[in-house]
């Protein structure tokens, strides 16, 4: 007897560790329903080690499934042939592909594919080819999860309900719906309405169609990737509203228009990286970009990519209060902007003094003192940007 408990103990201590271990206790603790458990707990796939009456208890199947979702490969084929269970574990198991593993006879039971569709993401992979063609199984699966189209037959991939259904649930069932839904303008939409990213699932001629490129543009300015307008003003502009680089994609006659350009350095200055040659050394261009970013000074040309003699040139434009007034309105009173004045700031003249109690009105900075490159800083801080410190200070 002490024998037999030495080594349930030893199996024990090395099933807690690594439930795996199971696989070279010997059979008669195989069947012991303790340690079987225990080494379930840690190892859902050790059931492949239970012997055979362990692996048709619901209870113990489950506790394995609830470790590892692959463990009803070692159930019992009863269990996995009862509907009851096997809806029950695909109820506690959305994400889980255990489908796979149930009996062949389930897989080809309309009414259990359409009860399995509504709880588990996978079901419809692993149904019979006539369950796939069936729509009211195919509506079901996806409903749940419309990237569940691509199980789908080549027929009901035409379907436009079904289509529709899929990509309201899931924009990347786009992808795997018929080309000549692929270009009904409807369904498309309604895919970009989840994400502009479902332009690239267009078809071609519909990445030409201006409504669906600015839905698309609109969401993620990325997308403009994807569509052939790239030449159109009022795309781009969309497009850079949300994301200033995404002029990178745009035609080589937009990197070069001005007003396209400081577009796209005012969301994101480091859009001036992506603008021409020529843009990239206009005064006017680089003092967009640089008010938004400190770091587009990097992509900027010419003898203005010097920030010390660009900040120097700046002051001097402000001396008068109207051109101030002109220039920090301009640039929506970034402080980044601000700081490219700083020569002046720091001086006595009247104009400091204007240029201080005009900033902190429009930082909302509450210091009825001037307005110091300590409270700029702050003010940097505040509003989660990085103060442009030119080097002379």
């Amino acid at each position: 007897m002490g024998v037999v408990e030495d080594i349930r103990q030893s199996v024990f201590e090395a099933i807690a560790s690594n439930g795996y271990a199971l696989q070279w206790a010997p059979n008669e603790l195989q069947d012991d329903e303790d340690l079987v458990l225990i080494a379930l707990q840690n190892c859902g796939r050790a059931l492949r080690h239970a012997s055979p009456r362990l692996r048709d208890l619901e209870r113990v199947v489950k506790v394995a499934i609830s470790a590892n979702g692959f463990a009803i490969e070692f159930a019992s084929e009863r269990l996995k042939a009862d509907e009851s269970f096997c809806l029950d574990v695909l109820r506690n198991s959305r994400h889980s592909p255990a489908l796979q593993f149930v009996s062949s006879t389930l897989l080809r039971n309309k009414g259990f594919a359409i009860r399995a569709g509504m709880l588990n993401e996978h079901v419809l992979r692993y149904l019979s080819p006539d369950l796939q063609d069936d729509a009211d199984v195919v509506l079901s699966c996806v409903s749940l999860n419309g990237n569940n189209l691509r199980w789908a037959s080549h027929r009901l991939k035409a379907s436009q309900e079904i289509v529709m259904r899929s990509v309201r649930k899931n924009w990347i069932a786009l992808s795997w719906a018929n080309p000549e839904l692929q270009a009904n303008k409807e369904i498309v939409i309604e895919a970009i309405k989840i994400s502009g990213y479902a332009l690239r699932f267009a078809s071609p001629n519909l990445k030409r169609d201006k409504d669906c490129t600015m839905a698309a543009t609109a969401m993620f300015g990325w997308c403009l990737e994807y569509s052939d307008l790239r030449d159109d003003i009022d795309v781009v502009k969309s497009a850079i509203s949300t994301a200033g680089t995404a002029l990178c994609y745009a035609s080589p006659r937009l990197k070069g228009t001005p007003e396209v350009v400081k577009a796209a350095c005012s969301n994101d200055g480091c859009a001036l990286c992506y603008a021409s040659s020529y843009l990239q050394s206009q005064r006017d261009v680089i003092i967009t970009a640089v008010a938004q970013s400190r770091q587009a000074l990097e992509y900027a040309q010419g003898k203005w990519s010097d920030g010390k003699l660009l900040s120097s040139s700046i002051s001097e434009q402000c001396r008068s209060h109207a051109a101030f007034d002109t220039f920090i309105i301009g640039l929506d009173c970034k402080v980044s902007a601000v700081a490219l004045l700083s020569p002046l700031l720091i001086s006595d003249s009247a104009t400091a003094t204007y240029m201080r109690i005009t900033i902190k009105d429009h930082l909302g900075i509450s210091d009825e003192t001037s307005v110091s490159l300590a409270i700029l800083n702050a003010a940097a801080r505040k509003l989660g940007s990085e103060l442009y410190i030119i080097k002379q200070l």
